[in-house]
């Protein structure tokens, strides 16, 4: 028996085919051997890959944060962009740069080496949290993950002595938790709106990981 067809799906071995522009042809079976003659191609993208830290490396989980990742093979499709997975959270990337034309695809696609995604306060849980990029699907491929560390916001549970009096200096003993000090720089204290200067700093650890020096 014969059968005249419309569809046909083929599965390609992964690694199959090399980076690029690709001719695909059909060849019925014989007698009727005949070959397909139209210019259909398919365009074959690695996976992404992040190439350099996250700028910044390290954020705030109580603040608004926009990361820069800079890599190869973060895919625009007709305009829909890459996911970003930061510590189990899903986000969509917000733009990319850094753009070149891939040939061969039915959308049109670009591959760019930089991608910014915006992060809502509150969206990360805090700690060492792995940061990779999915591709849109079709070429919905996974980089390996690199490392972003997410510190909470410094949370203060008493200031001493209360009330101070306001005829002398008055050294305020403030204690609390997640007080950072990033390459050397300590925090900002404010007192009804006026900053005042910090003249010492104990209870710190170092916090391992970042490019930054940190103790909290």
């Amino acid at each position: 028996d014969a059968y005249s067809c419309t569809t046909l799906v083929a599965t390609l071995p992964q690694n199959a085919l090399p980076e690029g522009s690709h001719p695909v042809s059909v060849t019925n079976p014989a007698p009727a051997a005949c070959s397909s003659e139209e210019n259909v191609s398919i365009a074959v993208v690695g996976s992404p890959e992040i190439t350099a830290p996250p700028q910044p490396d390290l954020v705030c989980t109580g603040e608004d944060e926009s990361l820069v990742l800079t890599g190869d093979g973060f895919l625009d499709a007709g305009g829909a962009l890459p996911s970003v997975t930061i510590g189990g959270q899903t986000l969509q990337a917000s733009s990319v740069s850094g753009c070149s034309d891939v040939g061969g695809t039915q959308i049109p696609t670009r591959s760019c080496t930089t991608l910014t995604v915006d992060i809502p306060a509150g969206t990360l849980p805090e700690g060492q949290l792995d940061v990779s990029v999915t591709n849109p699907a079709p070429a919905a491929c996974s980089s390996p993950p690199v490392t972003l560390y997410a510190l909470p916001p410094p949370v203060v549970d008493a200031s001493r002595p209360s009330p101070p009096c306001t005829q002398d200096p008055t050294a305020l003993d403030i204690t609390g938790s997640g007080f950072a000090v990033v390459d050397g720089v300590q925090p900002v204290v404010e007192v009804e709106g006026s900053q005042v200067n910090i003249t010492s700093m104990s209870g710190c650890t170092a916090y391992p990981g970042p490019a930054e020096t940190v103790q909290i």
